[in-house]
């Protein structure tokens, strides 16, 4: 079985409208064809329940039918006391069940374990096999299935008190999964409750093989866009968690000089992230990648910055304006989260610079200086650095307006913008950028800092004509 999420349908209002919409977001999600990429696989969980062993009643065992009418697996958890008894087990036959799991903790545990085993031999000569799954609830010690292990093929951890949905997830839950793993090698590890768009990186990160999801999916909209943006959101999370986390996560600390204990590396190097969002961003949108810009985890936030660059990078060939502006206007939404210098200068040269490319230089103008006249380091680097493909333009009117309002600037991450910024100016038209240092290193001595960037390209004489000015 592949990894999957496991859809439960438990708080659904109407569960063959919800069942055809995960249909069709599945099928949607499965026709992305990317090469070396794999997406999350989508089940149908089905909690039944007998108000006997948990105190409610669950979904219909008679819906596993309209999961088998679209052809997706079932997956049958039986929240019942005598699931063989009551012929819980064998409706769940015969309606098309891929996978029945019962509880540890009913009477007749190893009585009904052992007739499923049975069962799941017969089935194999029908070219059938069935899953059987144990589930234990959060405070059952996972090594009393030790005893039974040639019986099953899945432990369903629960990671909430069974019976209700809407849960808040069991923190601990995530150590059982790795015990689970350790004594259960070649078992499948499925667990159920409480998981959520927020804390589903977490958990998956424990590389758990299968995921139970309710009220997150169910209770947002049951329309296709909304439930396609928050399954397509869960692969994303897993896509990023899947790149190799083999950086230097202390070096990049400092060379990034972070120091705020909610931004947190996971070590991903920046070239995996890019070749990630290069392949994938078509498919996101803004609202998916609300989730990753607010993220504290640093390279999430990269993902959807690189995501949105290549946005840009598409409605710039084709001069989508309106595009470009929406763009924008969502970084400027959540400009707080944009706050390192590598977050900054992807911003500023291919998100706020590319849209600058379509507006005159009057219109640009009154916009950078949202950007200039702020206080905060990170979001006025960004108005600097938005210089660069004007630069690369030859657009010096505008580009020499803005860099001789932070010419003088004492910071060096605002000196060594503005150098950068010079220096591309000075490959188009040297003597443009050579006349304006030339010039502005008369009124004022220019920063070292800057003009070490700016000057790199410059002939020995010209460097020496600007320093003795500067004098």
């Amino acid at each position: 079985m592949n990894k999957n999420i496991a859809i439960s349908i438990l708080d659904s209002k109407n569960k063959s409208d919800f069942i055809d919409v995960i249909s069709k977001v599945s099928k949607k999600i499965n026709n992305i064809k990317l090469s070396s990429i794999d997406f999350f696989d989508v089940i149908i969980h089905y909690d039944v329940m007998d108000n006997k062993f948990v105190k409610n009643i669950g979904v219909d065992i008679e819906d596993i039918k309209i999961a088998k009418k679209h052809n997706l697996y079932a997956d049958v958890h039986l929240m019942v006391k005598y699931p063989l008894e009551d012929k819980y087990i064998k409706k769940a036959l015969d309606y098309g069940a891929n996978s029945i799991t019962i509880h540890y903790e009913i009477d007749n545990f190893e009585e009904t374990l052992k007739y499923l085993y049975d069962k799941k031999q017969d089935l194999k000569n029908k070219d059938f096999d069935l899953t059987i799954g144990v589930s234990i609830k959060p405070n059952t010690d996972v090594g009393v299935l030790k005893a039974y292990e040639k019986y099953f093929d899945k432990i369903l951890l629960m990671s909430v008190e069974p019976g209700l949905g809407g849960q808040k997830y069991i923190e601990y839950t995530n150590e059982k999964i790795k015990f689970a793993q350790k004594i259960y090698k070649e078992k499948i590890i499925q667990v159920d409750g409480g998981i959520n768009y927020k804390n589903l990186e977490k958990i998956y990160r424990t590389k758990i093989d299968s995921m139970v999801i309710g009220s997150d999916i169910s209770k947002i909209s049951s329309r296709e866009d909304s439930i396609f943006n928050r399954l397509f959101l869960y692969n994303l999370i897993k896509l990023n968690e899947d790149l190799p986390k083999d950086s230097n996560v202390e070096f990049d600390r400092k060379l990034l000089s972070l120091s705020k204990a909610n931004d947190v590396l996971l070590g991903i190097k920046v070239p995996k992230t890019r070749k990630l969002s290069n392949k994938i961003y078509k498919y996101t949108n803004f609202d998916i990648l609300n989730y990753f810009i607010s993220s504290s985890y640093h390279e999430y936030r990269r993902f959807a910055i690189f995501c949105i660059s290549n946005y840009c990078k598409k409605y710039l060939l084709s001069k989508d304006i309106n595009s470009l502006e929406e763009a924008v206007n969502f970084i400027n939404k959540n400009i707080k989260y944009i706050d390192n210098w590598d977050l900054t200068d992807e911003v500023g040269s291919n998100i706020i610079g590319k849209y600058y490319l379509c507006l005159d230089d009057e219109k640009i103008k009154k916009h950078v200086m949202f950007y200039l006249n702020s206080d905060i380091v990170w979001i006025k680097r960004i108005g600097i650095v938005s210089m660069l493909p004007l630069s690369r333009k030859k657009r010096e009117d505008i580009v020499l307006f803005v860099l001789d309002k932070v010419l003088y600037e004492n910071y060096h991450l605002y000196q060594k913008a503005t150098g950068w910024v010079l220096r591309e100016l000075y490959k188009k038209d040297n003597e443009v950028v050579y006349n304006f240092l030339l010039k502005n290193s008369k009124i004022k001595k220019l920063p070292s800092i800057m003009l070490s960037y700016a000057m790199e390209k410059m002939t020995l004489k010209q460097k020496e004509q600007i320093r003795k000015r500067g004098k």
